[in-house]
């Protein structure tokens, strides 16, 4: 997927949730699935809103760019300039990325990827957010290099048990499974944020950084 672009707002809103089911929202493509996957030169414009009136049982990816990106994908020069919110309650959590949502392919790879709209999301009060300027959960990826986040990172009037994991960069970085065996090396060279990461509310555990949120095991 070369040298495409939306203007739209694509909106999600899910009055009957699914149950144990990922839901995956973004500007150029949702998910991708099969091996040698390439979106490049791709630009987002449009907002990307995932609303949800009752707490959802499934994961919740929403992205400029890519929700969850699997398998071999390359994201190289891509741009988001469209808000990226998502409200109400997911049970199981929110991946949210001005990029990528929830990266899950071990070889998944960001070349030169910027970001410069609102990250954002609002009302939650269960599952674990993760939410980042260019990825919010880095379940699994490879590379991110050159990549750059210029726009606000924003949570709001959540009250959650569970955890937040926010970064300017990436909400949650995965670099192990429980037992403690590597699955993820990562190269993650000449990135940058730019912009402030703003949180009201209450969680569990809340973990911050100007670049990375948390950089650890899965579990």
């Amino acid at each position: 997927i070369t040298e495409c672009e939306n203007h739209g707002t694509v909106e999600y809103v899910s009055p009957n949730p699914r149950k144990d089911a990922r839901t995956d929202v973004a500007g150029i493509v949702a998910t991708t699935v099969s091996s040698g996957n390439l979106i490049k030169g791709c630009k987002n414009y449009g907002s990307i809103l995932y609303k949800a009136k009752k707490t959802n049982a499934g994961e919740v990816t929403v992205a400029g760019i890519t929700g969850c990106p699997q398998s071999t994908t390359i994201v190289e020069n891509c741009e988001n300039h469209g808000l990226i919110h998502a409200s109400g309650s997911t049970s199981s959590g929110y991946d949210i990325g001005g990029i990528a949502g929830g990266p899950s392919g071990a070889a998944v790879e960001f070349l030169n990827c910027k970001n410069y709209g609102e990250v954002k999301q609002s009302g939650a009060t269960a599952g674990t957010s993760y939410i980042g300027g260019i990825i919010g959960y880095g379940y699994s990826f490879h590379v991110l290099q050159g990549c750059e986040n210029h726009g606000p990172v924003t949570i709001l009037n959540t009250n959650s048990a569970k955890s937040i994991h926010v970064g300017g960069l990436v909400g949650w970085a995965r670099i192990a499974s429980g037992n403690g065996t590597t699955v993820v090396a990562h190269t993650i060279k000449d990135c940058a944020n730019y912009c402030d990461l703003t949180f009201t509310g209450k969680g569990n555990v809340y973990s911050a950084g100007g670049l990375f949120g948390t950089f650890n095991n899965e579990d």
